[in-house]
């Protein structure tokens, strides 16, 4: 079985960079965030630019180096590189890291799981990682039988030792 992969090159990079501009989750991510910032799958720069736009002082990387460029064209002056998130290697470390609607696209779960790893690695003690992904109503049942109706949203927070996690699913 061979890893999948993205989409996110050419044209489609093109209609990320001039259709999907609002960025209307960073109401909700705002108040957990400090800088340095990672904006970890940045994509076009649709989270990245109007966030250093409020001052953050925010870095970016994407799987896709079309979307990179078309970042590049949003925030000229900002930190950029190509990388999956399973195979991060950041030039410095974050107080918060945004992963927004892009984990476990195009990549296995044992690729995820080195993600989550990585991404962990990124953040200075004490720091906050963001992971949200936009999922379509679902019942959800856990161990215990509990479940979780259509139509709800499950927003969890966790804590490692040095490491807030704050996971919202929509």
């Amino acid at each position: 079985m061979h890893a999948p992969s993205t989409w996110h090159h050419g044209l489609v990079a093109d209609y990320w960079a001039t259709v999907n501009l609002e960025a209307p989750e960073l109401d909700l991510y705002r108040e957990h965030l400090r800088s340095p910032v990672l904006d970890a799958g940045c994509g076009t720069g649709r989270l990245l630019a109007p966030l250093r736009s409020e001052g953050f002082d925010v870095d970016g990387c994407d799987a896709s180096a079309d979307m990179i460029e078309r970042c590049r064209r949003r925030a000229p002056d900002a930190r950029l590189w190509v990388s999956k998130l399973h195979d991060l290697d950041p030039p410095r470390r974050y107080a918060s890291i945004v992963c927004s609607g892009v984990f476990g696209l195009g990549s296995t779960r044992e690729q995820d799981i080195l993600a989550v790893k990585r991404l962990h690695e990124a953040l200075l003690p004490g720091g906050t990682l963001v992971l949200d992904n936009d999922e379509q109503p679902f019942h959800w049942q856990v161990r215990d039988g509990m479940n979780l109706p259509a139509g709800k949203s499950l927003c969890a927070a966790a804590s490692t030792q040095s490491t807030t996690m704050i996971a919202a699913s929509t």
